[in-house]
């Protein structure tokens, strides 16, 4: 199992973040994309739909950060494209939490841990609980995007059952894994759709 364990102070949440919601704005303007009123899902139709997803269009040249540090600002802006356009939507169950420090996620169907620098959205999470997110790696360093969800623990029967039925049984083996990772990227919006299920009342 892989463990990715570096944390960047809080700065660096702070860039991802406000650099995901910039690009979402241009591709509204700049590229007539109309996303959801549903955050999670304009995360999937910005990020996943198609062979290549919007945000690789965005023309960043014009980005504060851009501006200000130069040909340093465009190499980040370049590569955290890339990596919002390689992430995808899945599972995580909290493994453990440091109040105010950090937090351990660990990915149901990639079978990577993740530690992650605590934030506001995330400070009253509590081991053993599930949500659903996007994890995108910058700087060599893993931040779980906004907008992310818990999933009742009600809940978590039916969706291993639903993911189950559409990746098969559980084996451990780098091909189910790989095979995981493939129909998530694919298939978030029937994940998110899935999860709506579960939240609504019996």
């Amino acid at each position: 199992m892989t463990v990715v364990g570096k944390i960047l102070p809080d700065s660096g949440a702070t860039f991802v973040h406000a650099h995901y919601d910039l690009m979402l704005k241009a591709a509204k303007e700049k590229l007539a994309f109309e996303s959801s009123e549903d955050p999670c899902l304009a995360q999937i139709q910005f990020l996943d739909d198609g062979d290549t997803p919007a945000v690789l269009s965005v023309d960043t040249n014009d980005f504060a950060y851009a501006v200000n540090q130069g040909k340093k600002g465009r190499e980040a802006l370049k590569a955290f494209k890339e990596s919002l356009a390689e992430s995808y939507l899945e599972p995580f169950e909290v493994l453990e939490v440091r109040k105010n420090h950090w937090i351990k996620l660990k990915a149901e169907y990639s079978n990577i841990i993740f530690q992650i620098n605590i934030e506001k959205s995330t400070e009253n999470l509590e081991p053993m609980e599930w949500i659903i997110g996007r994890i995108v790696r910058f700087d060599k360093n893993p931040f779980l995007m906004q907008d992310w969800q818990k999933i009742p623990f009600r809940g978590r029967k039916a969706l291993k059952a639903f993911m189950t039925s559409n990746v098969g049984e559980t084996d451990q083996t780098n091909a189910w894994f790989l095979a995981n990772k493939m129909w998530l990227k694919k298939n978030g919006k029937a994940l998110l759709e899935q999860v709506q299920t579960l939240k609504s009342p019996v």
